[in-house]
């Protein structure tokens, strides 16, 4: 799936045309306007890291959803993925230890 429509099938699942997503941005105080919003959902033009916060802070996502990097939407399921075990036992030692760091990145991370 390309940026464009993982920027598309966002803004589809929210119920919101075009438009009322530039005036949700504006009201926010981003200058978007719906034709940016077209040409960022087919393609045409690349939002910036601005815009793409902005995207993933209005629809909860994490960035790395938005541009492809994962399929996990959130840092929520991204916390839960690296803390299940099942499954895992085909790799090998360099593999869980890998996994065992992660999951102390993420608790480190987000400690609140």
């Amino acid at each position: 799936m390309t940026l464009g429509e993982r920027l598309k099938n966002l803004r589809e699942e929210s119920n919101l045309k075009q438009v009322e997503l530039a005036q949700i941005f504006t009201d926010r105080e981003f200058n978007i306007s719906s034709a940016a919003i077209s040409q960022y959902e087919s393609n045409k033009r690349v939002p910036d890291n601005t815009v793409l916060a902005m995207y993933a802070d209005y629809f909860n996502v994490s960035i790395d959803y938005i541009l492809g990097r994962t399929n996990l939407r959130n840092f929520q399921e991204t916390t839960i993925a690296a803390h299940r075990t099942d499954g895992y036992d085909d790799l090998p030692p360099e593999a869980m230890e890998e996994l065992e760091r992660f999951k102390e990145f993420l608790r480190h991370k987000y400690k609140k």
